[in-house]
């Protein structure tokens, strides 16, 4: 569980999608992760989603254990025991906000557009449909603005 949720915080896949994850979605030599949402009601090729990887998402993925690729990458048991383990690590972290891990997909989200991503592609990496459903989490980057501003420190100026 624990293995599947860093995961989400660093692909931005959702919990039915990771869930859903075998060693087939996984094309190891590309380090491309392919696979087709299971909300998406409209099966084209919209609906299929390709998440670039690294070589450290290649090592939380793993692989399989006797050339087994329809073996899911995350065993997790039923969405909500997942979301209970959650709910016990955010609270001996000390944590006092609700956590769910729709929140995985969400600082994804956050966190790539605030290093610099541009909407379209954090729109492409969730498998929006279109960037409307993504201009939601830009919210949290405008609030970054202010910081930006007052990060420059004051003016000392005196009109003449």
């Amino acid at each position: 569980i624990h293995r599947a949720f860093i995961f989400g915080l660093y692909t931005g896949v959702r919990w039915c999608d990771t869930n859903q994850l075998t060693y087939r979605n996984v094309d190891y030599s590309t380090k491309t992760l392919r696979f087709q949402q299971q909300k998406t009601k409209d099966h084209s090729s919209r609906s299929w989603v390709i998440v670039p990887l690294n070589d450290t998402l290649i090592r939380l993925i793993g692989e399989p254990s006797d050339d087994n690729f329809d073996e899911r990458v995350f065993k997790l048991p039923h969405y909500n025991i997942c979301n209970l383990y959650l709910r016990k690590w955010v609270n001996e972290a000390g944590i006092k906000k609700k956590i769910t891990w729709h929140c995985a997909r969400h600082s994804f989200a956050v966190n790539v557009l605030t290093k610099g991503a541009n909407i379209k592609t954090v729109s492409s990496l969730l498998g929006h449909t279109s960037i409307k459903m993504t201009e939601r989490y830009l919210h949290v980057v405008d609030s970054l603005k202010q910081d930006a501003i007052d990060s420059l420190g004051e003016i000392n100026y005196a009109p003449m």
